[in-house]
This record gives structure tokens, sequence and C-alpha cells, in this order.
């Protein structure tokens, strides 16, 4: 959908919603809909004034429309409530009274505005569901989250499912920047209670693509299971512990092999190739010895310095199957306890000793151009 369509002091609004995208705690866009005017359809120049936003919340969206007047820029816009047409009273809204037309951000501040009334709202509903509420009362009362730190979906069916979207409030800080968004990243935990007595809990931890990948797969690691007897209050200070402590266990791993890494880089400075400075997880570099030259490669698992590097020496000389003749090394002495220094002293060793080794087979088992 082009935004050209647009009166021009709507297209100003919009480009600011799109631009931040988000006015809640739920990720992902903001959709803009049925873009339409509301003047005459024979008017030239007919700009759309009026449209729908669909706004992620509670793990689910809102509907609300928006109507500007395309002839009245100065006019503040108004608002219909698909999900919830009574929810509030647009004469509440302070930053509505105090529309400032010449401000791009206003309907954003709005927006943000009307998504503090509606999180109230649906946690007002949960008046109805004594266990949902007692989760909420003391989640917010007995821990550090607060109702602010809540988005509580409601939907309207009875045996519906009742949702909480819980914003974590961890810090992703000493994991590789190349993992992290330039607007900041949001550690969330969905938690859904099924049933009108929500008596069976489903949690869902919900993180960005790039820092679900730096944490590592979900055969290494995953949040805690909740028990059956179990209640949020305990529950989501354990999840942030552990989760606290997966990232601080990911950034030490990478400061480790970033240690590792320009250690070698040091004291081998005129002869490496490259390095991944982003995920410090490799480096080549050029070697000789009695003439002989060839390559050295070092691989760094994850979970570096628990995880053992691996090292392949390549030739320059001689090919197999088409591709140069290369053996991978693990069969190495390596203590994961030993300061950098001493794995690098006992590397060169290594190197020394098998670089001849590596120039035997070379010439028996590779081929010669």
């Amino acid at each position: 959908m082009s935004l050209t369509w647009f009166a021009p002091h709507v297209l100003t609004q919009l480009e600011e919603v799109i631009k931040h995208g988000k006015v809640g705690i739920c990720p992902g866009p903001i959709k803009i809909l049925n873009p339409m005017p509301s003047g005459a359809t024979w008017v030239k120049k007919n700009y759309c004034d009026r449209f729908k936003l669909v706004i992620p919340y509670g793990g689910h969206s809102v509907d609300w429309d928006v109507i500007f007047q395309a002839s009245s820029p100065e006019c503040p816009p108004d608002f219909i409530f698909t999900n919830a047409p009574n929810f509030v009273s647009l004469d509440c809204i302070k930053t509505l009274l105090d529309w400032d037309p010449k401000r791009p951000n206003s309907l954003l501040i709005i927006l943000k505005d009307l998504m503090r009334h509606y999180q109230k709202y649906q946690a007002a509903r949960l008046e109805k569901y004594s266990r949902v509420q007692f989760e909420y009362s003391t989640l917010t009362q007995e821990t550090s989250v607060t109702e602010d730190d809540i988005e509580v979906y409601v939907v309207d069916e009875k045996e519906g499912p009742i949702n909480f979207l819980i914003q974590l409030g961890v810090q992703f800080s000493g994991i590789p920047k190349i993992y992290k968004n330039e607007v900041g990243d949001t550690a969330l935990l969905l938690v859904t209670f099924n049933g009108s007595e929500g008596t069976k809990i489903t949690p869902k931890l919900c993180l960005p693509p790039k820092i679900e990948h730096a944490l590592g797969s979900p055969l290494s690691w995953r949040i805690p299971a909740f028990s059956s007897d179990g209640c949020l209050m305990d529950y989501v200070p354990f999840v942030q512990e552990s989760l606290k402590k997966r990232i601080e266990m990911v950034a030490y791993n990478f400061e480790k092999r970033m240690e590792y890494l320009f250690e070698f880089l040091e004291y081998f400075e005129g002869s490496y190739l490259e390095f991944d400075r982003d995920l410090a997880s490799k480096a080549t570099f050029l070697f000789e010895q009695n003439g002989f030259y060839f390559i050295f490669h070092i691989d760094l698992p994850q979970n570096f310095p628990l995880g053992k590097p691996s090292f392949t020496f390549r030739s320059i000389y001689h090919s197999s199957f088409e591709k140069p003749f290369s053996t991978t090394v693990m069969n190495y002495p390596y203590n994961q306890g030993w300061p950098v220094r001493t794995m690098l002293e006992k590397t060169i060793e290594f190197i020394q000793q098998y670089a001849l080794v590596f120039q035997q087979n070379s010439v028996q088992n590779g081929s010669s151009p």
C-alpha cells in the first residue's frame, strides 16, 4: 500500500508510527489497512484520511479505526474501537485533547496513551476469573513485574484462553553486537491460561530471532517447565534468573573467544589472513616451517573454553578430490582451565610438531597440480 494516497498531514503522522512501529509491549509491525477518503469521490485530489490500524497486543492484535479530516489538518483524529467499543471515553485522553498538528508524532503519542488505557481495561476483566486474577495480583504485588509490564488479553468467549504477555526486563549486554537490533531488544514471556478456571498454564519465551540464535538451540537451553502446582510470582522470577544466567554465559564465552583470538592475532601479527570479528568464532593464518607453507585455521565452538577448538591444516601445494588437501585435528594438549597465554604456547608447540607430519601426509596422499 502506498502512503502517498493519504492527505499530507495524515501521511506525516503515519510515517512516524511506521518508523517507531511499536506502541505497547507486543512485538511486530503495526498494519495500516483499508485507507479511504471521507470526501466525495468526484473531488480531485481526494486524499485518504481514514484507515484501520491493526496493533499487536497480548499475543493477539487489536483493530482501531482512525478518522482524520483531509480538509482540516488542525482537527484531532477520531477513533472507533472494534474490539472493545467502550473501553475508554475519548474525553479522558489528555494527549488527544492536547492535539498538536505540527508535531509529527502526535498520533503515536495518542496511540501509546490509548494502549495504556486498553491494558488497564483488559486487566480489570480478570475479576470474573478468580484463579487468573490471583496470578495477576500476586505477580504485580510480590515481584519486580509491574502492571505496565503485562499485556492481559481476555477473549470474549467464557471458555477462551487468557493471555499474559510479560516484559521480563532482561538486558542483553555483552553478547555479540551482530545479534542485536538498533532499536533495542525485549525478552517477553507469553503465558496462556486455558479453560474458564485457568488451571492449565502454558508458558512460552518470546525473543527476537537474532537473540534466540545467540542463546543457542532448544537442545542446549530452554526455559524451566511450569509446575502444575506452581504460581507465576515464583515462576516468572525463576525464568528471569535463568535467562540472565544464559545471557551471562553467552557473553562470557564471547569474551573468552575474543581474548583467545586476539592473543593469536597479536603473536602472529604478520601471518593472519582473516578472522571473525563479529562472533570471534574463527581465524586463518599462513604459516611456514622449513620452507613448507600451509594454511592454519582455528574454529572456536560457541561454548569455548569448555568446548575445545578444532585446528585445520590446509596445503597450498596439494589437493584431494579437487579440494586443497587438509586435515582437521582435535587430539592435541588442551585444558579449559589454562590461561589463554598457556593455550597459545601449547598450540605453538603442537603446530611445530604436527607441521612435519602434515607435510609428509600432504606429499604422500595429495595430488600436485
